[in-house]
């Protein structure tokens, strides 16, 4: 899967679960929502980054990450 592609899925899955500004995803969901098991946080968070840079993205946990959408 290509870079935006991945990029724009992350934004659109952090965006179906919001509190306080902030998106989240969980990644062993994630993975199965698009059908990728290889796919690790690193690679999400180096996508998003790579897309968007203007929003912050960090890995809470092994497998919770959070976007900062303010």
């Amino acid at each position: 899967m290509d870079t935006n592609t991945l990029a724009v899925l992350v934004y659109q899955y952090a965006k179906r679960d919001v509190f306080n500004w902030k998106g989240r995803i969980i990644v062993s969901d994630f993975v199965k929502a698009i059908n990728q098991p290889n796919l690790k946080a690193e690679d999400i968070i180096n996508a998003f980054k790579a897309v968007y840079p203007q929003y912050q993205i960090e890995q809470r946990t092994e497998n919770v990450i959070l976007i900062s959408f303010k």
